[in-house]
């Protein structure tokens, strides 16, 4: 942003509304935060700025996005910081990551007509080796040593009784900090193991932190994930 430019963003509206943070904020702010935010750009449009108007719209839909280009007349970019980074930035913001899963499952196209699209910056350096993301041979003694105390899926046997072999040490709080770090403490602690089978580990994995059902489970307990063994059993 230059000297002039003017930022509308839906979050600072709720913030102003709430006087909290937006994570901590009632769904109550939401629509007299979203007049708002339209208030302003009506004004915008009588009054332009100095500079320019940047307004922040996380819409995930080429048609939404084409809303603004077209209705507005405004000049789409799309800064995709990557779902990873969203992810990180979520936490850090104590908002659930489930809107950022949200988000990248809702986007039907990059930037979609009349949008520019930036994509994520490419990643420093190769990939850490697996010791260093704690997967390495200490790792290896753990997960053998957890699969022998249980050698069964905790959340096959716990949420619909079956008794499906465990291949794959859980941790069940992540042991990665937001830097990228490893919080050694919860890494090796025995009480923060479990195990789990391979699909129930995946889908662990994709719900973790979202506020859903562990192992990414319908209210009915039965796994989403077509490769879990429960949805490969015969009727």
């Amino acid at each position: 942003m230059g000297e002039g430019d003017v930022l509308i963003h839906l979050v600072d509206f709720i913030e102003q509304l709430s006087g909290v943070s937006a994570a901590r904020a009632g769904t109550e702010f939401l629509i007299p935060a979203l007049r708002a935010r339209n208030e302003a750009l009506q004004a915008l449009a009588s009054h332009p700025p100095v500079g320019r108007a940047w307004v922040v719209a996380p819409s995930p839909k080429g048609w939404q996005r084409q809303f603004w280009a077209d209705v507005m007349g405004a000049q789409v970019i799309v800064l995709d910081p990557g779902k990873t980074a969203a992810v990180l930035a979520a936490r850090a913001a104590g908002i659930s990551e489930r809107f950022v899963h949200q988000w990248y499952s809702e986007a039907d196209s990059t930037a979609g007509p009349g949008a520019e699209y930036v994509p994520p910056l490419a990643p420093a350096g190769p990939r850490p080796s697996a010791e260093k993301r704690g997967y390495g041979r200490t790792h290896r003694v753990l997960r053998d040593e957890q699969l022998l105390k249980e050698p069964i899926c905790r959340i096959c046997f716990d949420q619909r009784g079956e008794r499906v072999a465990a291949t794959v040490l859980d941790h069940i709080r992540p042991f990665k900090k937001l830097d990228g770090s490893i919080d050694y403490k919860l890494w090796g602690d025995p009480n923060n193991h479990r195990s789990l089978c391979l699909p129930c580990h995946q889908s662990r994995g994709a719900q973790r932190n979202r506020g859903e059902a562990a192992g990414g489970t319908a209210g009915d307990g039965r796994p989403l994930d077509p490769s879990h063994p429960w949805n490969r059993k015969k009727p």
